[in-house]
């Protein structure tokens, strides 16, 4: 369709007629393109009071009111030229991703990408290391900890993992990363988890209200001292239990629950955990045994109380 540029006033005596003086001037290619086609619109100005009969018509204004309607052709280079560029743009913006560390969550050169898990768990490290090295209240670390594990949206096992992942860390003096499962403890080190424990014990007690809940802080925790990168704690996995257990963190169905499921999903690496474990599990039980002793012999004082009363009532 030809649109024919055109310039319409109206002179004093209110005759209409074509301004042909800019017709030339509108229909330059390089407010239209060299293809295109256009009806420029332009404001009666003769009948704008103006201060003095000097005052020109603008041209550059001319520009700034002209509507360009480019042909179908010109709109197809336009799309593809759009495109290309926001190609170019996702390209560029993707390789800064892949090689800009400073964010702290992308890697660097040839490193692989965080997973999901992985950022998690990093992120969850430098709240609470953050929160023991800077002495923050805990109530506060709290609240980032739950705002983190909402947001990753993570389960009770990865939110067990990390958090006993950032304490281990924070035991001081560490253990020997070179020894490995077997790293040998001293009683600083145990000291210094213990310490930490009873300080931010409410991290973990949070999502721990329930036995079952319990469990799984417990199977997130097996799952931090199993991993290649952290198996020197492995040592202090059952010092970490009887700190949790002092606690009110961890009960002692929870611990046994735990210890069933480790036992029907036994590996080489779970074998050697609960070995290492066995001495406080022994000890565990032992205790609830005497605590049941010692109910049933309340009972039965109880009840042979009751009986010597009902037979003196008799009498």
């Amino acid at each position: 369709v030809c649109l024919f540029v055109c310039l319409f006033s109206f002179d004093r005596s209110s005759s209409f007629v074509i301004n042909r003086r800019y017709l030339k001037e509108l229909n330059n290619p390089a407010d239209v393109g060299a293809d295109g086609k256009g009806r420029v619109y332009v404001h009666n100005f003769e009948d704008e009071q103006s201060d003095s009969e000097d005052e020109a018509f603008d041209p550059q204004l001319l520009r700034m009111r002209s509507a360009l309607v480019p042909t179908a052709n010109s709109m197809l280079d336009l799309a593809t030229e759009l495109e290309q560029d926001d190609l170019s743009d996702f390209e560029e913006s993707d390789d800064e991703f892949k090689h800009d560390g400073a964010g702290g969550g992308g890697a660097t050169g040839d490193e692989p990408l965080e997973s999901g898990a992985e950022r998690f768990l990093r992120e969850m490290r430098e709240t609470v290391q953050r929160g023991e090295k800077d002495n923050l209240d805990v109530d506060g670390v709290l609240l980032e900890c739950a705002a983190l594990k909402l947001s990753h949206d993570a389960t009770v096992i990865e939110y067990g993992r990390s958090v006993m992942w950032a304490l281990l860390e924070l035991v001081d003096p560490q253990p020997d990363a070179s020894e490995g499962a077997d790293a040998s403890l001293s009683r600083p080190m145990l000291a210094s988890l213990q310490k930490l424990v009873q300080r931010w014990h409410s991290l973990l007690g949070k999502y721990g209200r329930e036995t079952a809940d319990q469990v799984q802080l417990l199977q997130g925790i097996e799952a931090c001292v199993l991993d290649p990168a952290a198996v020197h704690y492995m040592s202090l996995f059952p010092y970490a239990l009887r700190f949790l257990y002092d606690a009110d963190v961890m009960e002692e169905d929870a611990i046994l629950e735990w210890e069933k499921l480790a036992l029907s999903e036994e590996t080489v690496a779970r074998k050697k955990l609960l070995s290492k474990t066995k001495e406080f599990l022994d000890a565990l039980k032992e205790e609830g045994e005497e605590d049941d002793e010692e109910e049933s012999e309340s009972d039965d004082d109880e009840e042979s109380d009751g009986d010597s009363d009902s037979s003196s009532d008799s009498d």
